[in-house]
């Protein structure tokens, strides 16, 4: 997607960046410019509409928000039901996914690996008889979603920059400077 994002900002601006022929098909040379402004479109892709590296979507990213402000190892759908004011059901499907005219959509217990469930059985006391009824109880581990749902931030490595440098390191702020000049050449876009 970050390939795209700076091949499509390259084509938009491709009439201020250097274009040459080749084999009957105009290139077009995509700087840090473009790069700067796909890192920031992605970065903001990534952000309050769930994430391109967690891959859940809106109302799951809130879902599991809710979760964690909940501050418990184990949930259940009718304590959701009260922090998030959905109902039992589209907050089950979140959780567990559904079918819909043919087409699987996953849920969060697929999705995401630091939600797990165990049946329970529960008893309760009503009008002095015990009713017995099953639930679902749902463990959250915070420290297993920490490590999954790592950060989406992209940068250019300083070996790309330094262009047969030795160095190794990555420098994780994005960088655009080779030998104290702009570094202009990122990726070569080709249009017939």
């Amino acid at each position: 997607m970050l390939i795209d994002l700076i091949r499509a900002n390259a084509i938009i601006h491709q009439f201020q960046r250097t274009r040459e022929e080749k084999h009957g098909m105009v290139c077009v040379t995509a700087t840090m410019e473009d790069f700067q402004a796909a890192r920031s479109l992605y970065t903001r892709l990534s952000s309050d509409s769930g994430g391109q590296t967690t891959k859940l979507t809106r109302n799951e990213a809130a879902l599991i928000q809710a979760i964690q402000n909940l501050e418990q190892a184990e949930v259940t759908i009718p304590q959701l039901q009260r922090v998030c004011g959905s109902s039992y059901r589209t907050i089950y499907q979140m959780i567990h996914g559904y079918t819909s005219r043919g087409v699987c959509y996953s849920g969060l217990l697929e999705k995401c690996p630091a939600l797990s469930f165990n049946d329970r059985t529960i008893t309760d006391q009503r009008e002095g008889t015990n009713v017995r009824r099953r639930t679902k109880a749902y463990q959250w581990d915070a420290l297993i979603y920490e490590t999954w749902c790592t950060d989406d931030s992209v940068w250019i490595s300083r070996s790309v920059l330094n262009e047969g440098d030795s160095g190794d390191s990555d420098d994780h702020n994005g960088s655009d400077l080779r030998n104290g000049q702009q570094y202009q050449h990122v990726a070569n876009i080709c249009c017939p």
